[in-house]
């Protein structure tokens, strides 16, 4: 347990170290916090349209009318058209982590969920606003909204950004974790693992992604290292029990 802890703790240095130099892409700014009001006011005090460019939502649905589908990318732009959604190819069970994938093709401008053994698809541009109740600038900040679901081994762009932040798949209010630092005009991945569970259906158990023109909140560097170095913790936890 204590080579683990120093290991993850001492790679979160390095990964630190590698973003602070001027010839990283990137530097990753993450903020975590409870509930839907937080967010709504950032978009604009009484929606969320005026921020959002398209969500991405992986769920557990019910078998009958909307519920039917547990993986759909929705155009907030052109709001309420549904882009594509799709059946899950498997059963969803309590305690099984789910792989999932999110990308964006800047030429195109083509966004790809995966989840459940379905693709869905969405044909959104990140790189300009679209409107006066619409974003008015480009893509800057995702967002990450859950609730009875957990997410663990976030990557984006492969590079790990605090596996284990939303890891409670039994807490009833929505929980946000903000990454911001990301070109999200140009071409990314998000990528990871969810629990869900099966017996809150109808979006009672989800996971949503949020891509906003909100500006990215900057987190004090210490907790930014403190977040990566629990996320390799983890990772090496998974490791070390696939070994086993």
């Amino acid at each position: 347990m204590r080579i683990l802890w120093a290991a993850a703790f001492g790679l979160a240095a390095i990964g630190a170290a590698q973003f602070a130099t001027p010839a990283a892409a990137s530097t990753l700014q993450l903020e975590t916090f409870s509930g839907d009001s937080t967010f709504t006011s950032r978009c604009g005090g009484t929606d969320t349209f005026g921020c959002e460019f398209a969500v991405s939502e992986g769920r557990v649905g019910d078998g009958t009318g909307r519920g039917t589908w547990e993986a759909g990318v929705w155009d907030r732009v052109s709001n309420p058209n549904t882009l594509d959604n799709a059946n899950a190819a498997e059963a969803i069970t309590a305690g099984v982590p789910y792989e999932f994938s999110l990308s964006y093709v800047a030429t195109g401008a083509v966004t790809t969920f995966e989840f459940l053994g379905t693709t869905t698809t969405g044909n959104v541009d990140f790189s300009a606003g679209a409107g006066p109740d619409n974003p008015s600038g480009p893509a800057q900040t995702l967002y990450i909204r859950t609730r009875f679901a957990g997410l663990t081994g976030l990557t984006i762009n492969g590079h790990l950004i605090g596996d284990g932040t939303l890891s409670n798949p039994s807490d009833p209010d929505p929980q946000y974790i903000a990454i911001g630092g990301v070109d999200l005009t140009a071409d990314w991945t998000l990528e990871g693992f969810a629990f869900l569970d099966p017996a809150r259906n109808g979006s009672g158990s989800a996971f949503q992604v949020k891509v906003t023109d909100l500006a990215p909140i900057p987190v004090p560097p210490g907790i930014a290292l403190l977040a990566g170095g629990l996320g390799l913790f983890g990772l090496l936890r998974r490791r070390q029990r696939v070994r086993a």
